[in-house]
């Protein structure tokens, strides 16, 4: 169920949450303004936002979350520029971009994660399928999807 009564100023409490290590947010009408208040939950490792109106100006605050190992942002309105707030994420393993704004031209600055091993990018209008990526900017993935997604999220 759809948790409409939560906004971005309902979640000011997140900056009480120093020790957080997981967060959720996904499917909720938030656009991302809450987000800023993470940047001292230095132990978060899991960043769970699809579906939200988060776009690129949320991708600032969330490139300091530098302990990401996990970062969900499928169908979310975060595109080239949000992305490239990115490449702070030195320990992102896992990344979800599936139905964003992405275009080929953002790919290139998702060179500067060299700890990927997951990368999802179903549903781009621009990139559509694997021949598209530089493989030799992530020699180290084990899983890649590119194309239309099976199923839904």
């Amino acid at each position: 169920s759809k948790c409409y009564s939560l906004d971005d100023s309902a979640l000011e409490v997140l900056e009480a949450w120093l020790e957080l290590r997981q967060l959720t947010l996904r499917d909720i009408p938030i656009s991302g303004a809450c987000l800023a208040k993470l940047e001292n939950a230095e132990h978060l490792t899991v960043l769970r936002l699809s579906q939200t109106m988060v776009g690129d100006e949320a991708m600032e605050s969330i490139g300091r979350l530098t302990s990401l190992e996990r970062l969900e942002l499928a169908e979310t309105l975060v595109g080239d520029v949000g992305v490239a707030q990115l490449t702070r994420l030195t320990k992102l393993t896992y990344l979800d971009l599936s139905g964003t704004q992405l275009t080929r031209e953002g790919l290139d600055s998702l060179c500067a994660l060299k700890s990927l091993r997951y990368l999802h990018l179903n549903d781009l209008s621009d990139i559509t399928d694997d021949s598209m990526l530089q493989r030799e900017c992530w020699p180290q993935l084990e899983g890649v999807s590119v194309g239309p997604s099976i199923g839904t999220y």
